[in-house]
């Protein structure tokens, strides 16, 4: 990937990651070491955790410049924990061999590391929860454009004795067509096919044009059992908002 600020954001966003499995204090409502725990009910006793650090795996079907050399071809291998090239044809067919296709016997080349699995919801929850916790107030309204926005933040402002709104930041997705018409902005339909039982690793197959995925989610389902994400699609240009058993299909 040539886009040098994405790499950059990217970056960035693996080593605040990395930071928040290590550094948090476990008191601080119980989070974990190597996880981000919090409790829904303010106690210890049902923790979620949206982050965690798992073993990793990708895999090339082929032969591509990315599997002879992902040293130099993958920038990302440069951040990743306990990163290695799986040189070993028998480990290969031994661990990752595909139960499905049977003319596969194995995979011609992969690397192995350490990574992390998040769970978006509880994720955005528990950032919802730092913030309060530091002292940001939550409103929940109906804004018609930026300046009826500013306007209602003035009024809660005022009313909650805190000083006025310095700025207004837009993070509406979509809804930035109506709110500040901005045309550019299309629709991009993901959807993902999650299965009960939790896998032990993050996996990654590539295959002559695309990937495949095994992603656990930290954090949920019920009791030990957990969840997994076997697959997924990401379809741009798309306004149909039901989910469709043709993406589904696709993602497996």
């Amino acid at each position: 990937m040539d886009d040098l600020r994405q790499q950059d954001s990217d970056r960035q966003t693996w080593h605040h990651f990395r930071r928040l499995t290590k550094t948090l204090s476990p008191s601080e409502s119980g989070i974990e070491v190597d996880s981000i725990c919090y409790s829904v009910a303010g106690t210890t006793s049902d923790l979620l955790c949206p982050i965690q650090e798992v073993p990793a795996a990708f895999l090339w079907d082929h032969l591509t410049p990315d599997a002879v050399a992902p040293d130099e071809q993958i920038w990302w291998t440069s951040l990743l924990l306990s990163y290695g090239v799986i040189a070993d044809q028998d480990a290969l067919r031994k661990r990752y061999h595909d139960p499905v296709d049977p003319a596969q016997q194995y995979f011609a080349a992969g690397i192995r590391y350490v990574t992390f699995a998040i769970n978006p919801p509880l994720y955005i929850r528990y950032l919802l929860y730092r913030c309060e916790k530091l002292g940001a107030h939550r409103l929940v309204a109906d804004f018609e454009s930026p300046t009826v926005a500013r306007d209602t933040l003035r009024q809660y402002s005022s009313a909650a004795c805190l000083l006025p709104p310095m700025a207004l930041i837009n993070c509406t997705g979509l809804g930035a067509r109506a709110f500040v018409d901005d045309v550019a902005v299309f629709p991009t339909m993901g959807q993902l096919v999650v299965v009960r039982g939790r896998a032990d690793r993050v996996v990654t197959r590539a295959r002559d044009g695309w990937e495949a995925l095994v992603i656990p989610r930290p954090g949920a389902g019920e009791g030990s059992e957990g969840e997994t994400v076997p697959g997924g699609c990401k379809l741009a240009q798309h306004w149909y908002t039901p989910t469709r058993d043709c993406a589904g299909r696709h993602s497996r």
